[in-house]
């Protein structure tokens, strides 16, 4: 079984005139949900076998800080793909992960990141992960019969699916999708 855990970045800086979307970092808000996703990770002790993020500062950011927190010692994929808020070069770039990586995390933006979830969610039920800051057995239904899947800043939904490799990842090999945060 292997695991895509999709994690939205922190709270950014607003826009504003003369500072370009590319570089708004992260509030300390932001900075501190960075922090809580990083501890959700820890309590469900997943092991992260690769962290691929955007380049735009506020998730190169939020992604150092899960990295820092969970002792990742690994490179850090910073993906110019993983910027645009397009569901498929997302999925897209998921799929080039290496065949023994077992869980990846993937740190991007919204809408894209969001419309990935529920892309790969499709029909199944989306629980509340227990111990990792939701609350047991509350269901939230991707098909709109309760509110839409969708991450809030610092988001976090793990994916798990059933295949060999990650060319294989698409919604009809995925066997559980859990909000962690």
């Amino acid at each position: 079984m292997k695991q895509l855990i999709l994690l939205r970045h922190g709270e950014a800086q607003a826009q504003r005139p003369g500072l370009a979307d590319f570089d708004r970092s992260l509030t300390d808000h932001g900075r501190t949900e960075a922090l809580d996703a990083a501890d959700c990770l820890r309590r469900i002790a997943v092991r992260i076998d690769a962290l691929l993020a955007s380049p735009a500062r506020r998730a190169r950011e939020t992604a150092l800080i899960i990295a820092a927190r969970l002792d990742f010692n690994r490179p850090l994929l910073f993906d110019p793909l993983l910027y645009r808020e397009d569901m498929q070069a997302l999925l897209e770039t998921a799929q080039r992960c290496e065949a023994d990586a077992r869980a990846v995390l993937l740190v991007a933006h919204n809408p894209g990141i969001s419309l990935l979830a529920r892309h790969l969610a499709n029909s199944l039920l989306v629980t509340r992960e227990a111990g990792a800051g939701g609350t047991d057995g509350q269901p939230n239904l991707p098909d709109g019969s309760s509110a839409p899947l969708s991450l809030t800043t610092a988001g976090i939904c793990r994916i798990q699916f059933d295949a060999a490799s990650w060319p294989e990842l698409a919604p009809q090999a995925v066997k559980a999708v859990s909000l962690m945060r």
